[in-house]
C-alpha cells in the first residue's frame, strides 16, 4: 500500500530548527549573551548515534536519544538539507540507495527518499532486504503459525512460507534454507528469493525436527541437524546436501562403524555445524553418551578443596544442571567416517588448511594459573585421520595472540614478544619479526600488567600478515623473509591502527575456516590515529603507500562510515567544547563538510575547554587534561576536582552531555558548569608500587596546576571508582592534598581482596593482583610488604580527608565489603565518612533513580567542603 505523504522537510536557506534543531546555523548566538547552564537546562541536550549510510553515500541514518525517551530517529540527505524525522523508530535500514525501511507498530514503513512516497506492509514482526535490497523478507504470524512473507519493494507479497520453525539465509541473501511443521510431520527446504523462486525438497514427512541449519561459504551446499526428543525412538544424524549434484548425505550417530564411540550428536547450538569450503567435511558437535540426573537439594555443607579444578559455586551449579562433556567432531563425508577433535572437552578450535587441520586447545596446564590468560597447551589435529600432536605448549589465551591467515595455511601467534607463524603445509614454526627493530607487546608500555600483543591488522593481498606495534603498521613476510613499516607514527607521535569499520578485530571466530581479513592494499584503506601527545584522534587514507589524511584540528574523530561509492566517507566529530557532528569527507575533492550537528543550542551557553598540561615524575614526562570552569574569568582562583583512572589523555577533546544520570555519579560538563577546574591525570605505573606510583603522579598533576595560579590549593578535591576507588582510598592515606573524597566502588584491604571469590568471575581474586591491573606481580604469601604497602586500611590512621564511599550491593567485581571496610575503619577512628550503599546494583549503577542520587550527592558533597555549600544529608 502506497501513501504519498511526502514529510520531505525542506531546509530553508536560514536556519530552521526541527526537534532539538539540527541544522549548521553560523550566525546563530553571534552577539547573544551567553547563559549561564543550570540542572533545568540538562534535558535540551540529546546524544548522537549514527546507524547507516546508503549504498550511494547520498543519505545518512541516526538517532538523537534523550534521558527523557523522547527519541527521533532521521534520515538525511548529505548532499542537502532534505531529511526525515521519525520520532519514537529505534532504528532501520536502506534498501538499496533510494529507500529506508523501519518497524513500528507491527507494520513496516518504505520511504521513496527521493519522493517523498510511503509503502506499508501490514502485520510483520521483523523485516530485512535479501537478494542485494531487490527484496523483503519479513516475518509474520497466522494462526499461532510463524511465517515468511516475501515482498517486492512496492509491498506487493510475491510468496508466503507459513509454519516454520526456523531458517538461515545464505552469504548472499538469496535463497534460505528453512525447516517446516505442519500436520505432525517435519521438512526442510532451499527457496530461492525472488520473483519466481524455485523450491527444492530435501526432506519430507519427517518424525523428527531439524536444527542448527548452515550454508557452506560458497551457498552450494547445506548442513543440518536431526535429533528426537526422545533418543531411544530416532537415532540423531548430520546431513550434508550438495545442491549441484542433488545429492545427500548423513552421518548417524547410532552407526558404532562411523561415529566416535561413547559419542552421541550435541544439541547445544554453541557447537555449530560448519562445512569446509570443498564440501568434504562438515564439522559438527557431540557429547559424551551418559545418563544425567540434576540433584535439587541443598548440600549439607558446602565442601571446598585445595585441589579443585574449579570451585564450589560452580560445582553447585554443576550438579543443578548437569551437562554432558561436549566435543567438536569432524564427518569427512567421502570416507563417511567420524572424529573426535583434539583433546577433553570443546573449548576452542581454530580451522587451517581449508579445514583439513583443526587446532584445538585443552585443559589449562595449571587449573590454578594465575594469570589473565591462564597458560594452555594447543593441539593440532588431523580432520581426515584423527592424528593429534602438541602445537603449542603452556601458551597464552586464543584471544591474546592467534591469528589464521585468510587461505588457512598460516597459523600466527605471539610468543616470548615476537611474532611467530606455523605453516600447516611445511609443518614448521618460524620466528617471522626477530630481525625486526620494534616492540610488538605491551610488556614495556605497561609493565606489570598482563601482556596483550598490539594485534593483528589483517592480511594483505600478496599473503604478507599486517601486524601492529605500539605506533605503526607493519607488512611481515609469514614465512620470515622480513617485513617493513608502512606508516611512519613513531616519528609523528601519532598511533596508527584500522578503522574500526573495515573488520571487528584480528581475533579469529571460533571454530571458523575464515578468521583473518584479507585487505586489498592497492585498493587502499581506512586507518584511524590517535596523537599521544594531545588525545586528538582521526582518520586517513592509506594509498599506494601515501597517508591521505581526512580528518584535521584539535577534535576526536569516530564511527567512520563508508559505502559502495569510493568517493565518499563519513564520521562523527567531537571536541569539548563541540558537541557531536557527522562530517561527510569527498575523497576526489579533499574536503569535508558538515552534515549534521547535534546540540546547537550548546553555543548559547557558557562553556569550559580542555588544555593539555605536562608534569614529569622522576625521569618520565606525563600528560593530563585540564577542563577549565564554564566563564572562566582570569585571575579568580578555583575549586578543582581530579579524576583518577590510569590514562585519561584521550579524554581531551570528548564532548560531555551536562545530565543528572551518570552510572558513576561524576558528570565533567556539569561540574563545569558549577565552577569547577577538572584535572584527568595520566599514570605510569612501577611494578609492585602501585598505590606509591598513582600518589606521586596525582600530586605532580596537582601541584603543575596549582603552581599556574588558577587553583585554590585549599579547595582540591579527588574521586575515582573502581581501581580508581583504590587509588583514591590509598592517596587520602598518604597525602593532605585533598579537602575531599570520592571512592566508588573501590578496593581499601587488598589483602582480603586477595584472598576474596570473584562472583563475576568464579575465582579467586588472586589474579587480579598478581597479573593484573594491580601490578603487584607476586602472591601475598610471596610478598606481603607489597599488599601492606599497596593498603589504604593499613594507612587508613592517617586519613585527613572526608571521604564519601558507595558502592553497589550487588557487585560481583568489588566485593561491597570492600568499601564496607574503609567505612567501618573511618568511623572506628572517628574520621570523617559516609557510606551509600545502593541495593539491586551492581559495579556500576544501572538505575535512573539511583543514578540521580549519586550524581546529586557527588556534586553536593564537593560542594560542601569545597565551595562551603552547607547540605544537611552530610552534617
Amino acid at each position: 500500500m502506497k501513501v504519498n505523504v511526502n514529510r520531505l522537510i525542506k531546509m530553508a536557506a536560514v536556519c530552521v530548527v526541527i526537534l532539538v534543531g539540527l541544522v549548521p546555523c553560523p550566525v546563530l548566538g553571534q552577539g547573544i549573551q551567553k547563559k549561564q547552564l543550570t540542572e533545568e537546562d540538562y534535558g535540551l541536550w540529546g546524544s548522537l548515534r549514527t546507524f547507516a549510510v546508503s549504498d550511494n553515500g547520498l543519505w545518512v541514518s541516526y538517532k538523537i536519544s534523550y534521558p527523557s525517551g523522547n527519541d527521533t530517529l532521521f534520515v538525511k540527505s548529505t548532499q542537502s538539507t532534505a531529511m526525515y524525522s521519525l520520532p519514537k523508530i529505534p532504528n532501520g535500514f536502506f534498501v538499496g540507495n533510494s529507500r529506508y525501511a523501519f518497524l513500528a507498530k507491527g507494520q513496516v514503513e518504505i520511504i521513496a527518499l527521493d519522493s517523498g512516497i510511503r509503502t506499508f506492509i501490514r502485520e510483520v514482526k521483523d523485516c530485512q532486504p535479501v537478494n542485494g535490497g531487490r527484496y523483503l523478507l519479513a516475518t509474520a504470524s497466522d494462526n499461532d503459525s510463524t511465517c515468511l512473507n516475501l515482498y517486492d519493494l512496492d509491498g506487493r507479497l510475491l510468496k508466503r512460507f507459513c509454519n516454520i520453525a526456523g531458517y538461515a539465509l545464505n552469504n548472499a541473501k538469496d535463497a534460505l534454507l528453512y525447516t517446516q511443521y505442519e500436520n505432525q510431520s517435519h521438512a526442510i527446504c532451499i527457496v530461492s528469493l525472488g520473483k519466481k523462486s524455485m523450491k527444492t525438497s530435501i526432506i519430507s514427512n519427517s518424525n523428527v525436527p531439524f536444527s542448527k541449519l548452515a550454508w557452506s561459504k560458497d551457498d552450494n551446499a547445506v548442513a543440518f541437524q536431526s535429533l528426537a526428543a526422545n533418543r531411544s525412538v530416532d537415532p540423531g544424524h548430520v546431513y550434508l546436501y550438495d545442491i549441484g549434484t542433488s545429492k545427500l548425505h548423513s552421518l548417524s550417530d547410532k552407526n558404532a562403524k562411523t561415529f566416535p564411540d561413547g559419542q552421541r550428536l550435541s544439541a547445544d547450538n554453541a557447537l555449530h555445524l560448519r562445512i569446509s569450503d570443498d564440501h568434504k567435511r562438515v564439522f559438527f558437535g557431540t557429547e559424551d553418551n551418559v545418563a544425567l540426573s540434576a540433584v535439587q537439594e541443598e548440600d549439607l555443607v558446602e565442601i571446598w578443596k585445595h585441589n579443585d579444578t574449579i570451585l564450589y559455586p560452580v560445582q553447585r551449579e554443576v550438579k543443578r544442571y548437569p551437562r554432558a562433556e561436549s566435543h567438536l567432531g569432524v564427518w569427512n563425508v567421502d570416507l563417511n567416517s567420524a572424529v573426535i577433535i583434539g583433546k577433553g572437552q570443546y573449548r576452542w578450535a581454530l580451522l587451517a588448511g581449508n579445514a583439513r587441520y583443526v587446532i584445538s586447545s585443552g585443559n589449562a596446564t595449571d587449573f590454578r594459573d594465575l594469570r589473565y590468560y591462564q597458560h594452555t597447551d594447543y593441539y593440532i589435529t588431523d580432520a581426515v585421520t584423527g592424528a593429534t600432536s602438541l602445537l603449542l605448549a603452556s601458551h597464552p589465551g586464543p584471544d591474546a595472540t592467534f591469528s589464521l591467515s585468510p587461505d588457512g595455511r598460516y597459523l600466527a601467534y605471539l610468543k616470548d614478544g615476537n611474532w611467530w607463524t606455523y605453516d600447516t603445509q611445511a609443518k614448521k614454526h618460524t620466528n617471522i619479526t626477530v630481525m625486526l627493530q620494534s616492540q610488538w607487546d605491551t610488556s614495556l608500555s605497561k609493565p606489570g600488567y598482563s601482556v596483550f600483543s598490539f594485534g593483528i591488522m589483517g592480511w594483505d593481498h600478496d599473503g604478507n600478515i599486517l601486524i601492529n606495534d605500539e605506533h605503526d603498521i607493519w607488512s611481515v613476510s609469514p614465512n620470515g623473509r622480513g617485513g617493513k613499516r608502512i606508516t611512519r607514527g613513531k616519528e609523528a607521535q601519532l598511533s596508527y591502527r584500522l578503522a574500526a569499520k573495515e573488520g571487528a578485530g584480528f581475533n579469529p571466530v571460533a571454530y571458523s575456516s575464515s578468521s583473518s581479513r584479507l585487505l586489498d592494499l592497492r585498493k587502499g584503506i581506512y586507518l584511524s590515529w590517535y596523537n599521544t601527545q594531545n588525545g586528538v584522534s582521526g582518520y586517513t587514507r592509506l594509498e599506494k603507500g601515501k597517508i591521505i589524511p581526512l580528518s584535521s584540528g584539535r577534535f576526536n574523530a569516530g564511527n567512520l562510515l563508508t559505502c559502495q561509492n569510493p568517493g565518499i566517507v563519513l564520521y562523527e566529530q567531537q571536541g569539548y567544547d563541540l558537541p557531536p557532528r557527522i562530517v561527510a569527507y569527498d575523497i576526489k575533492q579533499k574536503a569535508s563538510k558538515v552534515i549534521v550537528e547535534s546540540n546547537v543550542h550548546h553555543r548559547n551557553f557558557e562553556w569550559g575547554h580542555s588544555e593539555i598540561i605536562s608534569y614529569n615524575v622522576d625521569t618520565d614526562s606525563l600528560k593530563g587534561v585540564l577542563i577549565y570552569p564554564a566563564g572562566y574569568t582570569a585571575g579568580e582562583k578555583y575549586p578543582m576536582i581530579t579524576y583518577i583512572y590510569e590514562r585519561l589523555l584521550h579524554r581531551a577533546q570528548e564532548y560531555v552531555n551536562p545530565s543528572p544520570y551518570d552510572i558513576m555519579g561524576f558528570n565533567i560538563a556539569n561540574l563545569s558548569a558549577k565552577g569547577y577546574f577538572i584535572l584527568l591525570p595520566d599514570i605510569r605505573y612501577r611494578p609492585g608500587h602501585t598505590g606509591q606510583s598513582a600518589l606521586e603522579c596525582v600530586t605532580a598533576a596537582v601541584d603543575s596546576v596549582v603552581r599556574a595560579g588558577r587553583v585554590d590549593p585549599a579547595r582540591i578535591g579527588i574521586i575515582g571508582h573502581s581501581f580508581g576507588g583504590f587509588e583514591t582510598n590509598y592517596i587520602i592515606a598518604h597525602s593532605k592534598l585533598f579537602a575531599a573524597a570520592i571512592s566508588g566502588a573501590g578496593i581499601s584491604d587488598p589483602i582480603y581482596a586477595y584472598l576474596s571469590y570473584g562472583e563475576g568471575t568464579t575465582e579467586i581474586d588472586y589474579w587480579r593482583y598478581e597479573d593484573q591491573q594491580f601490578r603487584i606481580g607476586k602472591g601475598f604469601f610471596e610478598a606481603p610488604e607489597l599488599y601492606i604497602e599497596n593498603s589504604p586500611l593499613f594507612s587508613a590512621a592517617d586519613i585527613t580527608t572526608p571521604l564519601l564511599i558507595w558502592s553497589g550491593k550487588k557487585d560481583p567485581v568489588v566485593n561491597p565489603d570492600q568499601s564496607f571496610i574503609m567505612y567501618a575503619a573511618m568511623r572506628r577512628l572517628k574520621k570523617k565518612s559516609i557510606l551509600l550503599l545502593y541495593p539491586d546494583e551492581v559495579h556500576a549503577l544501572a538505575l535512573k533513580k539511583n543514578q540521580a542520587d549519586l550524581t546529586m550527592r557527588t556534586e553536593s558533597w564537593f560542594g560542601h567542603y569545597l565551595r562551603g555549600m552547607k547540605a544537611d544529608w552530610i552534617e
